[in-house]
């Protein structure tokens, strides 16, 4: 592992704690000679046993339940009027939570025998294909919301067979979207009603299911055709869609697919993991005094208008294509016009503004090494001794340090940057060794990751001696 090495190369210090359960907890202090302020990380290594789990469940599910009841939240539920997030919580809830998730997954791995387990996750492609089905013939705005209807009638609304829709949504249903309340009938649950009142949900599983769904049937072929190549036109995705443009590139000649991607970017970065008030908590902008900050690739200038509330004193110079700057300038609030620059740059090519901090938030992931390394090395020319680069982007966890149900959702979002971009989320040590491939001169100083955020905050200081 990436941290081991760096262990090994006597540059990382940590701590290792045992708990109950043999829960283990890394601390790391140290990069290089300087402080680095890092989250806790835990997670569970004990072999799992039926009665421990159904323990731990009982336990966790008592302090949910406790909190949604005392604060007067309705309780989860597959019933189309179903609560569709689980509320804000504190920690511990969180935690909690969290454990419920583990143990639950845990005991119902453990009650299916290796062969069965092995056997049927053969066979969740299927999962994917009704629901793709689903979604290209618009299922779920055929069923009312009110009310259980025939199947027929779906099928009429919808212009498909009835007997091929029975058989998708009864499959379907067996991941509780949609139900059968009475033989030959269909209702919504909550989950499916999602893909009614939230388009921008809809657009997320349409993008998955018409774009990265084939695309990561082809990951085969695409290390068979262009092996470790760290080109962003040489994926899986390419070989799909029988391409040679990135993908970025290709969907901009499919306006319906470029707006479905575009909504699905909104859908994820809207929610509370991604909320930009963990940039603006996490970091101590109001320390900056009268710095220039650069917000390469920073769309509308969103999160520095945010930011701009804790460093008074700051400018802000926001950089991105040219119809996406000439909306920002519109939206920018009144009071903020004269703190705040909106410039056409390509990060691409070499940065031309000389500032004190440069912010890359939500940009490198979305490239291989090669390109994410030379979008670094682009603002060089640039940067004076002192000058901060802040990368706010995922840390790809260290194998078997958080419960395995989030560590899947790292893994998913990992294998979806291969699948699409030739690209990939990146683990601490593999973001300290980009930089110091753009240039050696960039030290990291400090990283954190705030409560409840997805991504991570990342210093690098750039040190001209």
């Amino acid at each position: 592992m990436a941290v081991l090495r760096l262990l090994r190369a006597g540059r990382w210090s940590w701590r290792r704690r045992r708990g109950p359960q043999q829960a283990r907890r890394l601390t790391v202090f140290t990069v290089g000679d300087g402080p680095i302020h890092f989250h806790d990380l835990e997670a569970s290594f004990q072999e799992f046993r039926a009665d421990e789990c159904g323990a731990q469940i009982s336990s966790a599910a008592k302090v949910v339940n406790d909190f949604l009841v005392s604060n007067g939240h309705p309780q989860p539920s597959f019933d189309v009027d179903g609560p569709p997030t689980f509320p804000s919580a504190p920690a511990e809830v969180v935690n909690a939570r969290r454990q419920l998730l583990d143990a639950s997954q845990a005991i119902f791995d453990l009650m299916f025998s290796p062969a069965e387990h092995l056997r049927w996750l053969a066979c969740r492609y299927h999962d994917m294909s009704s629901l793709r089905w689903i979604y290209h013939f618009n299922i779920a705005a055929s069923v009312p919301l009110d009310r259980a209807v025939p199947f027929s009638e779906v099928a009429a609304t919808a212009g498909v067979d009835e007997d091929r829709l029975k058989r998708i949504l009864r499959h379907a249903m067996t991941n509780r979207l949609f139900c059968e309340p009475e033989p030959g009938l269909v209702a919504h649950t909550a989950a499916s009603a999602l893909l009614v009142r939230s388009p921008a949900l809809n657009d997320w599983v349409g993008y998955t299911t018409e774009e990265t769904y084939p695309a990561s049937a082809k990951l085969v072929e695409a290390y068979e055709k262009f092996g470790t190549s760290q080109k962003p036109n040489e994926s899986a995705y390419n070989i799909a869609f029988d391409t040679d443009e990135p993908m970025f590139v290709h969907l901009t000649k499919f306006p319906e697919r470029e707006r479905r991607f575009a909504n699905t970017m909104v859908e994820m970065t809207s929610t509370e993991g991604y909320g930009t008030h963990h940039l603006v908590n996490g970091y101590p902008w109001e320390e900056l005094g009268k710095a220039t900050v650069v917000d390469v690739g920073g769309s509308t200038g969103h999160a520095s208008i945010a930011i701009a509330e804790k460093a008074r004193d700051a400018t802000f110079v926001i950089q991105d294509l040219a119809t996406v700057v000439e909306q920002g300038k519109k939206s920018l609030p009144e009071g903020l016009k004269s703190r705040f620059t909106f410039q056409e740059h390509d990060f691409f090519t070499p940065q031309p503004v000389v500032g004190d901090v440069y912010l890359l938030r939500f940009i490198l992931h979305d490239h291989p090494d090669a390109v994410a390394t030379q979008i670094v090395k682009n603002l060089v020319p640039a940067l004076r001794k002192g000058s901060r680069i802040i990368i706010n982007d995922g840390v790809l966890p260290e194998p078997n340090t958080l419960p395995r149900v989030e560590e899947r959702i790292a893994r998913i979002m990992d294998l979806e940057m291969m699948t699409t971009f030739n690209a990939r989320e990146r683990p601490l040590a593999d973001w300290v060794k980009l930089c110091s491939d753009a240039d050696p001169r960039l030290k990291l100083r400090r990283v954190s990751k705030p409560e409840g955020s997805v991504m991570s905050i990342l210093e690098f200081v750039f040190d001209a001696d």
